[in-house]
């Protein structure tokens, strides 16, 4: 073992070793390498193959709809209730009058009235 100056306070221990060991060494580096390798390229052959037969590993936006395990979008800022509750207000009062007296936007008064088609 042998140690070389260091600026710092500690210093650097070098280990002499075989050029069998080394060899050794460099054979197994290299087979992690090229596992890793292998690895990546199946990965990506699968993620090709999945996309381009349609698999149900890569789930489409339409599915996420249908699908209530999968959150989709971001979360509903209003209940069902108060939507319905503004929405009952529409024989007194327009869309705009609406969202100004309960601070929810016209746009989302009106996809919600067309989805719960009142």
């Amino acid at each position: 073992m042998r140690t070389e100056a260091v600026p710092s306070s500690e210093k650097i221990e070098y280990y002499e070793i075989s050029e069998e060991e080394a060899s050794k060494c460099h054979m197994v580096m290299g087979q992690i390498i090229s596992n890793w390798q292998d690895r990546k390229k199946v990965m990506a052959t699968q993620i090709i193959g999945d996309y381009l037969s349609g698999s149900n590993h890569i789930i489409s936006r339409k599915n996420h709809q249908t699908n209530n395990s999968i959150p989709s979008g971001s979360p509903t800022k209003y209940s069902k209730k108060q939507l319905s509750e503004a929405l009952q207000m529409r024989d007194r009062y327009t869309y705009q009058e609406i969202a100004n007296i309960t601070g929810i936007c016209k746009r989302t008064l009106l996809r919600a009235s067309k989805k719960m088609q009142i």
